[in-house]
């Protein structure tokens, strides 16, 4: 299904399982504007993104690229992923290894959905102590901040916060077709601003 954000009129491809049993709150990855869209019954679903056409390829990654962390680069395939702080007591799918205790164990989670080759990835908090922030700059005057039953339409190079550690989340591409690749870009860039709450 495709949704018009209300503020630019960006078209937004959003998996229909995302509605099935409510109408989330969706953040447009252009104008970084939240909304509940309105649905059109009868719209066709448009494609996204062209990816890799297995779904046991990368189809992005998610690098921690923190000041107090260590470089880390984790593979995204199509399901869902649950990410936190590296715990042996509440393990969850990808564990990021940190000293900072505002991260919680199962912070955030993405799901990323594959279909016919194109691709739309959704980031949703896990009810966390810290909640989840993207691209920590003030947005309108006001910053973007996750809380549970938030969604929001990851798009390419967006910084999610989780606790203090940042994270970037990257899209395979044309030009960026490896785990090293995307890890490198990511490294050339300086640190995106942490939040604190």
């Amino acid at each position: 299904m495709i949704v018009s954000c209300i503020n630019c009129k960006a078209k937004l491809p959003v998996p229909d399982v995302v509605f099935k049993h409510s109408i989330p709150k969706i953040t447009c990855p252009q104008c970084k504007i939240s909304f509940k869209p309105e649905l059109e019954k009868g719209k066709e679903t448009k494609k996204t993104e062209l990816v890799g056409k297995s779904k046991y390829l990368p189809i992005a990654w998610l690098i921690v690229h923190d000041e107090q962390a260590a470089v880390q680069t984790f593979e995204i395939k199509s399901g869902k992923y649950t990410v936190g702080r590296k715990s042996n007591s509440r393990p969850c799918d990808i564990m990021i290894e940190t000293g900072d205790m505002t991260m919680s164990r199962n912070h955030f989670t993405i799901e990323a959905v594959e279909k016919d080759g194109f691709l739309t990835c959704w980031l949703s908090d896990q009810n966390s102590s810290n909640n989840t922030y993207i691209n920590s700059n003030f947005l309108k005057e006001k910053k973007t901040e996750l809380k549970n039953a938030d969604e929001y339409f990851l798009g390419d190079g967006d910084v999610i916060q989780a606790g203090q550690t940042k994270i970037v989340f990257k899209r395979k591409s044309n030009d960026v077709m490896t785990k090293n690749i995307a890890t490198e870009i990511v490294i050339k860039k300086g640190y995106a601003k942490t939040v604190l709450i």
